[in-house]
């Protein structure tokens, strides 16, 4: 009546006089009636319907906020994967809204946007779980600030009254912390394996050689390394030495192992690790110029570890990268523990060849102790110092310096080859003189630097050789000469090699004085013999047996026979036929 629009279909509530209410649908119809518009209205009690709506309302009221309240990961999808509800705890997680992912295909969303790997994964999972099948997988999902975490992700399909989808629900839950520790399980299983097998590798063998290069192999594979090298210690020349290397392409390993054959304690970036007991990453060779020859092999980065007995390094573990490589936590303390147990392998086997050095040592000691002993031939003893001294230090030139019995000029001697010197030197042209003045032993660790000033010093730097052990030859306080030994490798001799060499020496110089005074009583022997023979009558030594010891010519020409014919047998034998002494024989009054 007003002009204003009713619907023809409506709803509306009364409430009845016991005070219930009731809803009624109305539907509104117009007719024409005698001529006139009427309204045919029809009223359709649907109280019970409304009760339903409201209730399935409030289920789903209590449902959504049930979920919201949840700390595992929901979301409610439409079959075919578009987004209906997402609950709070994943939205909070992951710095976004409901509206951001409402109506989106499930795969297009923030939290699988960091790798269409990820999208791929989802969009498959959809069309299984729509096609009826359940999952569940581990995957990362991206969240603030585009972080990853690691979430135990299921999908289910929900099915209506007639077996048809409805819905796909999909779950998850942080599990970062349980693959942590599962990576860690893993990390340290595969840590423990290697440990097993350097140990295993390594109780095989106590050569020192063999140790090192099976260490080193195991630990660089373990670590995921191109090549490496180990050093020990030499704390009696304060370097670092190099005792094996793996991977080293052929075309520098003749210079590394001339750059990296002995260095300084102190030098470098082995050096350092030296020094702190710390390992050392290096991520670019690029500027490091104590190993460019590294760089130009191709290799871009290093690690640096030291090999540690009880706290005390004793040498150090190198390994190389042929990529740039930014070394984790883990591939630092892989190498580090290698390197402990490496370390203690090396320590025994290089005890064991310290043990098995010293023997070997002695032996050759008592070998040569042996050959003085028993010989005054000096010929035959440096034979036998030639060969065993081979066995207690490392030598390319063995000489032996004589002083003439003026005392300014020196004999040299060459052992065990053939003689490449003049016999014959100046004492003051040569090195040896420093001995001879102090009565010291000298070693030159480098005689270019140290002695190039002494002619004969010249020609053995000509000859190659570059370092040399000099110990002096001293009997009853009298200096006969010098033990030279000499080397081509620069400061190859240190004061632990003299302390085996001089006493040899010392033996060296008796032995020579014995010779010596063996010679002078030979000497005095052959001229009292000469004596003897020249005498015009007959003579002859008897022993307080009558036996002839010696006789001259003389007596041997009177009896016709020669003098070693007459020695041993009796006088009164030779002389007068006899079995026994004459009466009156002036040998009984002597």
């Amino acid at each position: 009546q007003r002009g204003e629009y009713v619907p023809s279909n409506y709803e509306i509530s009364i409430v009845r006089k016991d005070g219930e209410i009731r809803y009624l649908e109305v539907f509104r119809k117009e007719v024409l009636w005698n001529g006139q518009t009427q309204f045919q209205v029809l009223y359709n009690d649907v109280t019970e319907r409304k009760q339903a709506e409201e209730a399935l309302k409030e289920s789903r009221r209590f449902f959504f906020g049930t979920l919201n309240n949840l700390l595992t990961f929901i979301g409610v999808l439409e079959p075919n994967g578009k987004v209906m509800f997402v609950n709070n705890t994943p939205l909070e997680a992951a710095g976004i809204e409901l509206k951001d992912v409402i109506g989106k295909i499930f795969y297009d969303t923030y939290w699988w946007a960091y790798s269409e790997e990820a999208r791929q994964t989802i969009k498959k999972d959809l069309e299984r779980c729509a096609s009826g099948e359940s999952l569940v997988h581990d995957i990362e999902a991206q969240m603030a600030g585009g972080s990853l975490m690691w979430v135990e992700y299921s999908m289910h399909p929900i099915h209506g009254k007639e077996g048809e989808i409805e819905y796909l629900v999909a779950e998850g839950r942080d599990i970062t912390e349980r693959k942590r520790a599962e990576d860690s399980l893993v990390e340290s299983n595969h840590r423990l394996q290697t440990h097993y097998l350097v140990s295993r590798l390594l109780s095989e063998s106590l050569n020192l050689n063999t140790v090192s290069t099976l260490s080193l192999t195991v630990a660089l594979q373990m670590v995921g390394l191109d090549a490496g090298f180990i050093r020990y210690l030499d704390e009696a020349r304060q370097e670092t030495v190099l005792l094996s290397s793996w991977g080293i392409p052929s075309e520098i390993s003749e210079e590394v192992g001339r750059s990296l054959g002995r260095r300084k304690l102190t030098e470098g970036l082995i050096g350092q690790v030296v020094q702190t007991g710390l390992p050392l990453v290096v991520e670019d060779f690029v500027g490091h110029a104590t190993h460019p020859f590294l760089a130009r092999a191709g290799f871009q980065s290093a690690i640096i570890v030291p090999l540690k007995v009880k706290s005390k390094v004793v040498g150090t573990m190198t390994g190389l990268s042929a990529r740039q490589r930014s070394f984790s936590a883990a591939d630092t303390e892989m190498m580090a523990s290698i390197g402990a147990t490496v370390g203690m392998a090396i320590a025994n086997a290089r005890l064991f060849e310290e043990v098995k050095d010293k023997a070997e040592k002695r032996a050759a000691m008592n070998n040569i102790a042996a050959a003085i002993a028993s010989s005054l031939d000096m010929d035959e003893i440096y034979v036998t110092l030639a060969g065993e001294l081979r066995h207690i230090i490392s030598y390319d030139r063995l000489t032996v310096g004589l002083l003439t019995p003026e005392g300014d000029a020196i004999s040299i001697l060459q052992l065990g080859q053939a003689e490449q010197m003049p016999m014959r030197q100046r004492l003051e042209d040569t090195a040896l003189s420093e001995v001879i003045k102090t009565g010291e032993p000298r070693i030159y660790r480098d005689l270019a630097l140290e002695a190039s000033e002494y002619p004969v010093v010249k020609l053995i730097l000509e000859m190659g050789l570059h370092s040399c052990l000099l110990a002096p030859l001293s009997a009853k306080g009298k200096l006969l000469g010098t033990l030279n030994i000499t080397s081509r490798e620069v400061g190859r001799y240190s004061q632990a090699d003299l302390e085996y060499i001089q006493p040899i020496a010392d033996q060296l110089a008796v032995a020579l004085s014995h010779a010596r005074l063996f010679e002078q009583v030979e000497s005095k022997a052959r001229e009292w013999q000469r004596t003897f023979d020249s005498m015009s009558d007959g003579g002859a030594i008897i022993d307080n047996d009558y036996r002839i010891q010696r006789a001259n010519r003389a007596m041997a020409t009177t009896l016709g026979t020669m003098p070693q014919n007459l020695i041993g047998r009796h006088c009164y034998e030779v002389l007068h036929g006899k079995g026994s002494p004459m009466e009156g024989c002036p040998g009984q009054r002597c």
